[in-house]
């Protein structure tokens, strides 16, 4: 029996982590996919031989007979009361998964430092990111990507037992970053987190940093 699937979102991660997986299922077929822009949601229906493109989850779910939806915009899921959860994908890549399984077979031993960097290129274009939107997401980085950095860390090295920030906006920008922009040098070593076996986690230490 084929179950029929529709899914809220068109964002990166609808194409990164939902869509590639749900394309592996033999009895699961996505026949509907809904975002604000329909031109982008018509993309990514193409993109995964999504039957039906909708710019309007509430004409989908009128339209589409469907056995289960997945609601991949959190905002809509906290306007129509739905749960919402962080999936920590990141823990369960093959190269965490190998590392984590070094430590704990102690090939590693003690874990004295966990330094985790994020590099990505979103962010540097003039499309809207939310993640870049401080009415939406006042956390910033921190929030976002700092924790599944914290969940990493703990895996890695046990409980957090102290947490220390130097939170700051380095830009407020639209526009790609121009090639003459100053870069900014971080001198200072400021810690993030005390874990519970005595590593610390720090921020800066001669990186450059784009404002």
């Amino acid at each position: 029996m084929l179950t029929r699937l529709g899914i809220i979102g068109t964002s990166w991660w609808v194409d990164s982590m939902y869509l590639p997986a749900l394309s592996t299922l033999e009895d699961t077929q996505v026949v509907a996919i809904a975002g604000r822009d329909l031109e982008r949601a018509r993309q990514r229906a193409d993109q995964w031989s999504i039957p039906t493109a909708y710019d309007n989850w509430e004409a989908m779910l009128e339209h589409e007979e469907l056995d289960g939806l997945i609601v991949a915009a959190a905002n809509l899921a906290r306007a129509i009361g739905a749960t919402t959860m962080v999936p920590f994908t990141y823990a369960f890549m093959p190269g965490f998964r190998w590392m984590e399984r070094l430590v704990g077979e102690g090939y590693v031993g003690r874990i004295h430092h966990v330094g985790l960097r994020y590099h990505t290129g979103y962010g540097m274009t003039g499309d809207y990111l939310w993640k870049l939107d401080a009415r939406h997401n006042p956390t910033g980085a921190l929030g976002d990507i700092g924790s599944h950095f914290f969940h990493l860390a703990v895996r890695l090295a046990g409980p957090v037992e102290a947490v220390t920030a130097h939170p700051r906006v380095a830009s407020c920008r639209a526009a790609p970053l121009p090639p003459d922009r100053v870069l900014l040098e971080v001198t200072e070593r400021v810690p993030l987190a005390a874990l519970g076996d005595g590593s610390e986690g720090f921020d800066g230490s001669g990186e450059r940093f784009p404002l």
